[in-house]
């Protein structure tokens, strides 16, 4: 049984946070404004292992940042922090750092090496120190890593990534990525064909699985506890249909049992439902995926004044294992699907008592720029 008591802690000091520091941030940082404090002498109820706990999602806060935060992050009861993507990635629009303008969010989403550091959230030292400063308090690191994509803009790939991927550009990617992804039904285009205008990497290809299992265990050694796997959806399952190139679709099984201290790591995956997701078999393979369609039915019982036992019960799941996390929202609903206008602050912490008092998921907390 999970400790429900951690979990009620988490929900009520989450209102605290929401209203004051946590939420206080402008474009990617944020001033912690706390004294400092004296660790030895505060209990902070943070759970042991990561899914017995709840975790918060720093979205676009740099390395610097979630450090100076790691007190209030810990007083708030969250036993592990979320960071975004943390490879090198595109410098967008000059460098700009505004979070929606003159920068924008999605470049930690548009790849081009799987090294650590980059120019929004900080270098590898950084990201080092943030992770010491995080086991001082009990807290837990979850990076987020993108395996299937990388920028548009190829000419800013690295030499490196290329070499991984084959020696080229072509071989970097899957022969489908010529195409772009429109039946998402279509298991092979899924995870074979561009998304979004992405180009999609050819996740298969052993000596590119070698250089993406560097950089996890690398993340790993500086600290890491764990990983979620944006778009996991769009990368084979051992029985998915694959184009015609020798290679197996064992992306999951070596990322998940071949990095460094895997039985301790917590791994999920974003599996955002709909047609053939497949989510039962992602859980079976990953560990753990995401939940939206449960998100989106919290969110609607919320905003419709329907939070009944019969609005919230279900998790949407099928038969699946009951391995998953949980949301009220996540940065994608948030930016792309409009929750921060449709949801108030304190109907965000509604739903988030809601999923925080149920016993069978691990509760993520958005953090609303």
């Amino acid at each position: 049984m999970i400790d429900l008591t951690k979990r009620i802690i988490a929900s009520i000091l989450a209102a605290i946070i929401t209203a004051s520091t946590l939420s206080s941030f402008s474009g990617c940082t944020q001033q912690n404004k706390n004294e400092e404090t004296n660790i030895e002498s505060v209990d902070f109820k943070t759970a042991d292992k990561v899914a017995d706990g709840a975790i918060l999602q720093a979205f676009c806060w740099d390395f610097n940042t979630i450090k100076e935060s790691m007190a209030d992050i810990a007083a708030a009861g969250f036993s592990a922090v979320q960071t975004s993507p943390i490879n090198e990635c595109l410098v967008g629009e000059d460098g700009g750092m505004e979070l929606y303008g003159y920068g924008k969010w999605y470049y930690h989403y548009q790849p081009t090496d799987f090294k650590i550091g980059n120019y929004q959230l900080g270098t590898r030292d950084e990201f080092k120190a943030m992770c010491d400063e995080a086991d001082k308090y009990g807290i837990k690191v979850i990076v987020d890593v993108i395996a299937n994509h990388t920028t548009p803009q190829t000419d800013a790939i690295s030499e490196d990534l290329i070499e991984a991927g084959g020696g080229s550009l072509e071989t970097l990617y899957h022969k489908g990525n010529a195409y772009d992804l429109k039946n998402y039904g279509n298991r092979l285009e899924c995870t074979t064909y561009k998304m979004g205008g992405l180009p999609d990497i050819n996740t298969e290809r052993p000596s590119y699985q070698d250089y993406f299992l560097e950089f996890l265990n690398d993340c790993i050694a500086c600290g890491a506890d764990g990983f979620r796997h944006d778009t996991a959806k769009h990368i084979g399952l051992p029985d998915d249909p694959k184009e015609d190139d020798g290679f197996e679709n064992n992306f999951w099984e070596r990322v998940t049992t071949e990095i460094d201290n895997a039985e301790n790591m917590f791994i999920y995956g974003e599996v955002l439902q709909g047609n053939n997701d497949r989510i039962a078999d992602y859980i079976e393979e990953i560990g753990r995926t995401t939940s939206s369609t449960y998100g989106s039915k919290i969110r609607a019982a919320i905003s419709g004044d329907m939070v009944d036992t019969s609005a919230v019960q279900d998790y949407w799941l099928g038969d699946a294992p009951l391995n998953m996390v949980t949301w009220v929202e996540s940065h994608d609903n948030y930016i792309n699907e409009g929750t921060w206008y449709q949801l108030s602050n304190e109907d965000v912490i509604l739903g988030w008592a809601i999923i925080t008092s149920r016993k069978d998921a691990t509760p993520l907390f958005f953090s609303r720029p």
